[in-house]
């Protein structure tokens, strides 16, 4: 359902917000189910709409508990902790919140901010308090909006600003400069979302592409020399074996602020515990800044037990924020010589490493959100050039080459769909169909967005007048590709379903609801002989098991042969349908009278055999070899000729890996002391299992073994691989 207009003033918006701060005022317990019926009862359909004034709700009941008269701070700190615990868990999240990582504060950690901000004091002590990244506005509770401007950049969260009485409501892009309001506001809070920007941008010779890295260094630009501020970002803070912040970007962050500003205190926050009712339980830190250093210097101090343990409860919190408020503007030790030599060699080091892991991925696109990836080393040099020459083949715009291929109205459409990476794999997919009738294999590991990019393809290939073919492994990830679809605004597509009508095969959106189920047999067999996708649906998707026997059942591989030809083929899981089975064998035939095929695989060339099917639609069919000499060769190659070949592919642009860097990643190792001889004697006794059953193939088997292979080549046919 499209969203009732106008916003401003809507009566039913109105009156929902009404009823839902009426039941937090009774303490009614919601969920996500009955927030939805709730709102159906008022003709409020969209899940994000309900999402977004749910929280308008909770912003306008804890803005009233924080100035209610009569009350102490404490009393209406314990007041806004009780309406947190009672209020729905926000969960339902957006392609673009999943993508930006965009979590609203909590209202009890919202109002401590603005308490150490002193917004609350702003009407008798004059001066105006700005919020660049303001959602819904959570971060402003403890002040008077007309004392408060606020930025937000999504259009309905927009819209509930300004029904809040703010001075000003601005929508800016907030990792641009607030040039016109440097050094203007008494106080800055911000809870800026997680992600990367692309290219960096300099603070001071700092170059920085952390997103909320950025937009916090934006909004301290606005803050007064003598204002403060509260910063909230994800993550927890890591030290190394000398009790310094880990190298890489957070060391860089904190140092910077260390050496510009009077760092007051530094909140480790417990996410499970304190956050989780936002839809989230990432862990994030509180950064309160009490004015900028008349002369900068320092860096970042080294750990300290009680500073940086973890905060797990809020009335921890509160004790940790009304302390920094007491605290005097710091005074920084001047760093040694040593020291201050030290943090310079790694800085210096830092700002021009590559990672230990891989080379960092610089998209060609430019669209606003840059997943933290990197590509292996032996592929870094191969990917970006190939990624260039590509880039400068279609106009030397890849946004608007993916945009008006997909036919997005506007590079903000196209932003929200996809991520900088996805969209550079979906235009060299795009080029190597168009420029040369082939494909690409999409190799990126988990958490890049495989699914994106398919549907991708799908919208792609809909658009150029064709029933494009998505094949996968199971059924049930028909429903995966249907929701990356909606994702990418393309809810509308409907599937033809190839496998037969049962309860796995249906396609269910996020909430389980069946949205499309095969046809009847005799429905489906009438299209399987007719050859042809039939008016009313988009695309087919299929499992490959429905086509692993072309000579028995031949109705559905028929079916699949006759609409590949000139169409799209997306493949996933390609692995899995190559090789020497009958998929394999079946597949392969097809393929090569396709336009265009995606081949999805982590694991692409898992086996050697695996490898023919991908010669049909890439440059490996330049090597002119048979599939048997194919596979033969890659067999004796080994895995360095596959790393060879791989090299190759994304040299050529017809592959891409990429996968997410891990820096930042807490991993928790559980050691099971007191059952550790329990688990030596068992890992003993497997040892014991697999001696004997190695004993016994040297003993018995072997020989045997080895006297039929003799029999064999005296036949001429030889029993090894």
């Amino acid at each position: 359902m499209k969203s009732i207009k106008p916003h401003i003033n809507n009566s039913i918006y109105k009156a929902f917000v009404e009823k839902v701060q009426f039941e937090l005022q009774l303490k009614t317990k919601h969920n996500k189910t009955s927030i939805e019926k709730l709102a159906k009862g008022y003709s409020i359909l969209d899940k994000t709409e309900v999402k977004e004034l749910t929280e308008l709700a909770i912003v306008n009941e804890a803005r009233k508990i924080a100035h209610k008269a009569g009350r102490t701070t404490e009393e209406k700190f314990d007041a806004i902790v009780d309406l947190y615990h009672s209020q729905v868990n926000l969960s339902h999240r957006t392609s673009q919140s999943i993508l930006l990582q965009q979590y609203s504060t909590p209202a009890p950690i919202g109002y401590l901010a603005g308490l150490f901000c002193e917004i609350d004091k702003l009407e008798t002590k004059g001066g105006y308090a700005f919020e660049p990244s303001a959602g819904n506005g959570l971060l402003t509770i403890a002040g008077n909006p007309s004392r408060i401007y606020v930025n937000e950049i999504d259009d309905f969260r927009n819209l509930n600003l300004q029904t809040q009485g703010f001075a000003n409501v601005w929508k800016r892009d907030a990792t641009n400069d607030f040039f016109d309001v440097h050094r203007h506001f008494q106080a800055v809070m911000t809870n800026p979302p997680f992600g990367k920007i692309n290219p960096k941008i300099a603070f001071n010779g700092f170059e920085f592409n952390t997103l909320d890295h950025v937009m916090a260094l934006r909004a301290l630009e606005t803050m007064l020399d003598d204002g403060r501020a509260s910063i909230i970002i994800g993550g927890h803070t890591e030290w190394d074996e000398r009790g310094r912040i880990q190298a890489g970007k957070n060391r860089i962050f904190f140092n910077y602020l260390y050496h510009f500003y009077n760092v007051a205190d530094v909140l480790q926050i417990d996410g499970h515990k304190l956050y989780s009712r936002q839809g989230t339980s990432f862990n994030v830190r509180m950064i309160l800044i009490d004015g900028r250093k008349e002369n900068p210097n320092g860096a970042s101090p080294i750990y300290n037990e009680y500073n940086d343990k973890v905060i797990h409860t809020f009335d921890e919190l509160y004790e940790r924020v009304t302390s920094a408020m007491k605290q005097n503007r710091p005074t920084m030790i001047k760093p040694t010589l040593n020291h201050l030599e030290d943090e310079a060699n790694d800085l210096f080091n830092l700002l021009g490493e590559i990672g230990e892991l891989g080379m960092p991925y610089k998209p060609a696109s430019r669209s606003c959100v840059v997943l933290d990836t990197q590509v292996p080393d032996s592929m870094g040099f191969e990917t970006h050039s190939a990624l260039e020459k590509i880039r400068q083949e279609i106009g030397g715009d890849v946004d608007a080459f993916v945009r008006h291929r997909l036919g997005y109205r506007s590079h903000t459409e196209l932003c929200k769909a996809l991520s900088a990476e996805q969209i550079d794999a979906v235009a060299v997919a795009i080029y190597n169909i168009e420029a040369r009738g082939q494909g690409m294999i999409i190799g990126d590991q988990t958490g890049i967005g495989k699914g994106r990019i398919a549907s991708s393809m799908i919208r792609y290939a809909v658009q150029q007048g064709m029933k494009p073919i998505f094949i996968t492994e199971k059924a049930n990830l028909f429903s995966d590709i249907y929701r990356d679809l909606v994702a990418i605004g393309s809810s509308h597509l409907k599937p033809f379903i190839v496998n037969g009508n049962e309860s796995k095969t249906d396609i269910k959106d996020e909430d389980g609801n069946v949205v499309y189920e095969a046809l009847n047999t005799s429905a489906q067999q009438k299209i399987f002989q007719e050859q042809k996708v039939p008016h009313g649906f988009d695309f087919v998707v299929g499992t490959y098991s429905q086509f692993n026997s072309p000579d028995r059942k031949p109705d559905k591989p028929n079916f699949l042969r006759a609409i590949a030809e000139d169409n799209i083929i997306i493949m996933d899981e390609a692995h899995n349908s190559s090789g020497t089975s009958n998929t394999g064998a079946f597949m392969q035939s097809v393929v090569g009278s396709a336009k265009g095929v995606i081949f999805l695989s982590a694991t692409f060339a898992k086996r050697p055999d695996n490898m023919p099917i991908y010669a049909m639609k890439t440059a490996i069919s330049d090597c002119n070899m048979s599939k048997d000499e194919l596979v033969e060769a890659i067999t004796k190659g080994g895995v360095a000729l596959q790393e060879v070949l791989s090299s190759q592919l994304v040299a050529e642009g017809q592959m891409m890996r990429r996968e997410r860097s891990f820096e930042g990643i807490e991993v928790n190792y559980i050691t099971l002391d007191d059952r550790e001889q329990e688990h030596k004697a068992v890992a003993d006794n497997i040892t014991d299992i697999l001696r004997d059953i190695i004993a016994f193939q040297a003993n018995f088997i072997d020989a045997q073994v080895d006297e039929l292979d003799k029999i064999a080549v005296a036949e001429g046919k030889g029993t090894g691989a």
